[in-house]
């Protein structure tokens, strides 16, 4: 079983600045055995921007995966 929630922090529209913030919170519970299914929960805040500039623009997105500690061995979070 998998969610995802958005909010918006910021936005703009092109007269008036032509920019988005927006938040984002992703996660999955595992819902079967190890064999079949993921073997931890995982949550996966992310934060996201935009910016135009006349016909260009520009986007970025910052991405950390948590998972759960009693998963066992192995690393705990990665940073995209």
């Amino acid at each position: 079983m998998s969610f995802l929630a958005k909010g918006r922090l910021y936005s703009r529209n092109e007269e008036h600045g032509n920019a988005i913030v927006t938040v984002f919170l992703a996660g999955s519970v595992p819902s079967g055995k190890n064999g079949n299914g993921s073997c931890c929960a995982v949550v996966t805040p992310t934060l996201a921007a935009g910016k135009g500039f006349g016909q260009f623009m520009s986007r970025r997105r910052w991405a950390a995966r948590f998972r759960d500690q009693r998963s066992g061995p192995g690393p705990q979070h990665c940073v995209e």
